[in-house]
């Protein structure tokens, strides 16, 4: 839907007038280079590709943990005056 949103907005002849690529960018919230790229791919190859989006070609895995703990791990930082300090401690509340 977002990439017919930006065809419109980019349009010359809208009732509005056409918008630039960084107000479509941030209207709908996505990278300059998205916008840029779905207006070349409209006048490179028209409508129909320039409107649908790609797709993966492996389907991105989902993966399990197994959780075998919890730990709280504190770190404190100074950039200033450069350094720092983390430590961990094996549980996060008193059993």
């Amino acid at each position: 839907m977002n990439h017919a949103n930006v065809l419109l907005m980019a349009d010359d002849n809208a009732v509005a007038g056409r918008w630039r690529d960084e107000d479509i960018s941030q209207a709908l919230n996505m990278h300059i280079n998205t916008v840029a790229s779905i207006r070349k791919k409209f006048v490179l190859e028209g409508v129909k590709p320039a409107l649908q989006r790609k797709y993966r070609e492996t389907p991105q895995e989902d993966y399990h943990y197994e959780r075998n703990g919890v730990e709280s791990i504190f770190m404190f930082v100074d950039p200033i005056a450069g350094w720092r300090r983390v430590s961990n401690r094996p549980q996060r509340t008193l059993v």
